[in-house]
Parts: C-alpha cells; structure tokens; sequence
C-alpha cells in the first residue's frame, strides 16, 4: 500500500513479541516492509573527489525512501584501523533525502585512492548498489609552482601548474581568486589554463586547481 508519506510503496505490519509461542504482547509495534527491486541508482554528481573526504555527492535515481536511518556507504562493509579509535565504520556516512530521485551524502576521508562502489541504505543495515553507482577517490594534489605567476589584469595569460596527482576527468578547473576557467590536461604531474581578466586592478589572487569543478586544492600566486 502508499502511505503518501514519502516512504514510497510499501506494506505496514504489526510486530509482537512473545517467549511461549502462545502469548504475544499487544504494544502493536509498527514494522514496514518496502519494495527492495524498485530502487535504483542512475548516476552520481561529482563522480570523483579527494581521498581527505569532504565532497557532498547528489545521488540521483528512482524511487528512493524517505527515512530516518538513511545512509551512504563508500566501498565494501569492513573496519580498517583507520577508525579502530571509535565504533563508527569509517567508510558509512549519513545521507539526505532531498525528495524520491535525489539523495545527498558527504564522502568520508578514506586511506585509499580509486574506484569505490557506493551503496544505500534505507535502513542502516540493508545496503544495494547498481553500476552506475561508482565514486573515484582521487589523491591529493601537489601544486609545486605555476609558471607564469604574474599577468595582465586583462587575463589571457596561459599558466602552467606543476605538481603531482593530477589526472584527465573531463571537469579539471582552475579558479583565480573566485573566478574558474577550464584547464587543459597536459600530464599527472601539469595542467595548463587561461587566466580570467581581474576586476578592481591589479592584485594578488590565490590559483587553486580541481579534478572535478568542485574541491579545490590551493596555490599562492602572484598573477
């Protein structure tokens, strides 16, 4: 049945106790059940962030469940000593239910770089996952020098970012200041980009550079 409360189609019984078989308790606790085969994960926006976490991810699909205990978990259901500190498993961070396509959850620092599958949870305990659900966990960037490190207010002036972990996502960015410009992959350890003319004369901006348009790694300039 719908219960037109956001929880989708579903089927609400009543859960009772008992410890002889014969008697039952009568608090009439409510136990739903919902359609498993329903939901699905269509894409993820970003699809890839830095390893330190901290990257909000728009899960987009159908049919998902608005509920207390949602949940995003990046990567296979274990406990690395990463989080031997505390009871929380590392890799399983809280979600946002946005409405019955849209799911947000905030990627979690992880030890490890590369390709992740990521999974849901209505419930907390039960996780599913589909192809399309898959998360990159990008390195760090090093950002040694930019060469240029000085130009006309202008813009135009072509500046090449040396550094390390760079790598060809289709969404590289450089931002000046507040200002982003694409940049173009050159190889891991440079990117080149154009910069942007500067309002209020001439200045010092930060040049900061990003994998997927969205976190940004810092560098000092002079441009």
């Amino acid at each position: 049945q719908s219960n037109g409360d956001g929880l989708g189609e579903d089927s609400m019984v009543l859960l009772e106790l008992t410890d002889n078989m014969f008697d039952y308790t009568n608090m009439e606790i409510a136990y739903r059940y919902y359609d498993s085969t329903v939901h699905r994960v269509l894409n993820l926006f970003p699809s890839n962030g830095p390893a330190n976490g901290n990257t909000t991810v728009t899960v987009h699909g159908r049919d998902f469940l608005m509920s207390p205990n949602l949940k995003c978990r990046f990567g296979e259901a274990i406990r690395s000593a990463f989080s031997a500190m505390n009871d929380d498993v590392d890799n399983v961070v809280e979600a946002t239910y946005i409405d019955s396509e849209t799911i947000r959850c905030v990627t979690p620092l992880t030890p490890h770089n590369g390709l992740t599958s990521v999974y849901l949870s209505f419930n907390g305990v039960d996780y599913f996952t589909t192809s399309a659900a898959r998360f990159t966990f990008d390195a760090p960037l090093q950002i040694s020098s930019i060469t240029p490190n000085i130009g006309a207010v202008n813009g135009g002036t072509n500046v090449v970012i040396v550094g390390g972990n760079f790598r060809f996502t289709g969404s590289v960015k450089c931002r000046f200041g507040l200002k982003v410009v694409a940049a173009t992959f050159i190889s891991g350890n440079s990117v080149s980009c154009n910069s942007p003319p500067k309002e209020g004369g001439p200045g010092v901006v930060d040049v900061s550079v990003s994998l997927n348009g969205i976190d940004y790694n810092n560098a000092n300039s002079d441009e």
